[in-house]
């Protein structure tokens, strides 16, 4: 997909976002050896900082991207962030992906422009 569906992007933002897999909701605790659920994500993301505690109580991570990065939905406004795990200061670096998970899904694209 691509950020500037939505975003007005610049010469250094990030503008093709790729999708690995969504995450699952666990039932009965079952784990899947391909996936992650979506609490098995929060458990992660929660060691990085307090900040990042709190940021996960209004988001939820549905989807990540092969290089262990996250999508999130605000559960306040439903639109679509996206954090890089391996940065620090990924709170100060969040990137507005879409407006709406309905908007975000519906511009998937199979290939690239």
């Amino acid at each position: 997909m691509y950020r500037d569906n939505f975003n007005k992007i610049n010469d250094n933002d990030y503008n093709l976002m790729e999708i690995e897999s969504f995450n699952f909701i666990s039932l009965d605790d079952i784990d899947s050896p391909y996936l992650l659920s979506i609490s098995d994500v929060l458990k992660y993301r929660r060691k990085i900082s307090k900040d990042f505690i709190d940021f996960t109580q209004f988001n939820i991570p549905f989807a990540g991207d092969a290089g262990d990065n996250d999508y999130w939905i605000s559960l306040e406004t439903g639109e679509i962030k996206y954090t890089k795990s391996t940065d620090i200061d990924c709170l100060d670096n969040i990137i507005d992906i879409a407006p709406s998970f309905r908007d975000f899904c519906l511009n998937i694209q199979s290939k690239r422009r």
